[in-house]
């Protein structure tokens, strides 16, 4: 028996109001200030303005913020089924529920890191940094999982030592223009994650704490067991 699920919205290319509903929501739930989205999704903070005031911007703009917000490309720009502001705000709610959000923090010492290397596995996401820095991002990733895999068998002095190794190759990689936050989140099932993320230097400010979404997907993708 086929039953049909009422929908109450109309077939059609997302108007510029729904699209600025979604990016605030969205954006609101991933912690992140308009200048945070604009860096993720390679775009201006005054093109974000613009989009959750209501106007109008390039199709490609669309969907490079629609990438930054884990959608489809075309989620923004393809004429598909316009859901009622009822139905938007269950599709938020399902988005939130998909993601897992972890606070990030100021990396200030090496004592921090213990923060990461403790944990049953490492997320490490260097796709901010440059490509002829890509051999550097995956000599960390190796020297963190290869410190992780014994860190709760070291001594804390050891530790301390484990962590100073694993500082000095994250600060040869923001000498490059960037800057290493870290945070650590733990699984439904109790499997806990330190996570390393690289930003642009002029992205960021001191002291300023943020939270990062962090897609399933994409999860299975980069962490280090």
């Amino acid at each position: 028996m086929h039953i049909e699920t009422k929908t109450t919205g109309t077939y059609q290319r997302p108007a510029p109001k729904d699209i600025a509903f979604m990016v605030k929501e969205l954006r609101a739930y991933f912690g992140w200030k308009q200048l945070a989205l604009a860096d993720e999704a390679g775009v201006t903070e005054r093109t974000v303005e613009r989009i959750e005031a209501g106007i109008t911007v390039s199709d490609d703009t669309l969907r490079k913020v629609a990438r930054a917000l884990k959608l489809r490309e075309g989620a923004f720009t393809e004429p598909s089924y316009c859901p009622s502001e009822a139905e938007l705000m269950a599709e938020v709610k399902k988005i939130r529920d998909q993601h897992t959000v972890t606070e990030l923090h100021d990396l200030s010492e090496a004592r921090d890191l213990e923060n990461v290397m403790g944990q049953h596995g490492h997320l490490i996401d260097g796709s901010a940094v440059e490509d002829s820095l890509a051999e550097a991002v995956a000599s960390l990733q190796d020297l963190v999982r290869d410190w992780g895999d014994i860190f709760g068998d070291l001594q804390q002095s050891e530790k301390v030592g484990a962590c100073r190794s694993v500082l000095e190759s994250i600060r040869e990689i923001e000498a490059r223009g960037y800057k290493a936050r870290w945070g650590r989140y733990t699984t439904d099932d109790k499997f806990t994650v330190g996570v390393l993320v690289f930003f642009k230097s002029s992205t960021l400010r001191s002291g300023e704490n943020f939270r990062i979404a962090i897609v399933p997907r994409w999860l299975m993708r980069n962490v280090t067991l």
